[in-house]
């Protein structure tokens, strides 16, 4: 499709960190975006987590040549209680641009809370910001059914969409497809897979052990 996205990364951890890799393609011949990100993640002491990644972004039309270039982003975790997490990020620090065109590679603000309720359901809240439109407001669920399927659904506003996926999580294999209803375009469908060595169960599961949380 000449509107497909397609995305691949790689993290590593070590005892300094983690650091990952990654690539984002869009579009087809006639018009294309590209993308390689290098990002590096630090764990203090198990209760808040920093990042911060470098992405070159690059832009090619047929007829009319290429051009790149570079941004960065930032982004935080913090474990408020074993049950209550805080995050936050902000895509394109530097607020970067081609020529003379504001904001092509927008600006974006992220704040959200996590909330499990129990060890299998999670509520999700989050507020982002565009710095070309209006704030949106999003809310969303993940549910552990059974031990190697989840459940997800997500409402929006700004615009007004819907999403529902569910994931398959079986050794270290974790298949997820998803699918959102936008006012302008329609429905979108989107389809993952994650490779997690040394991993067996949920996502989820395998954070709280990695953590220590018990309960």
């Amino acid at each position: 499709s000449e509107l497909a996205n397609g995305y691949v990364a790689y993290i590593e951890p070590f005892s300094f960190g983690s650091v990952a890799i990654g690539g984002m393609t869009y579009g087809f011949e006639l018009y294309r975006e590209s993308k390689l990100s290098l990002g590096y993640s630090y764990n203090y002491d198990n209760k808040f987590f920093a990042g911060a990644v470098i992405n070159y972004h690059s832009f090619s039309i047929q007829k009319y040549g290429s051009a790149g270039v570079i941004y960065f982003n930032l982004g935080g975790l913090a474990y408020i209680t074993t049950d209550i997490r805080w995050g936050f990020a902000i895509v394109n620090v530097n607020r970067a641009t081609l020529a003379n065109e504001d904001d092509q590679i927008p600006m974006v603000f992220s704040t959200g809370f996590s909330y499990d309720i129990i060890n299998t359901f999670t509520l999700n809240l989050a507020l982002e910001k565009d710095i070309r439109y209006k704030p949106s407001v999003k809310l969303g669920i993940d549910f552990d059914i059974i031990q190697y399927i989840s459940l997800r659904m997500g409402i929006a506003n700004e615009p007004s969409t819907f999403s529902a996926g569910v994931g398959i999580n079986y050794s270290i294999f974790s298949l997820d497809y998803a699918i959102i209803k936008h006012p302008d375009l329609g429905l979108t469908h989107q389809a993952g897979i994650i490779l997690s060595f040394g991993r067996d169960g949920t996502r989820r599961a395998s954070i709280r052990q990695n953590l220590g949380i018990t309960k």
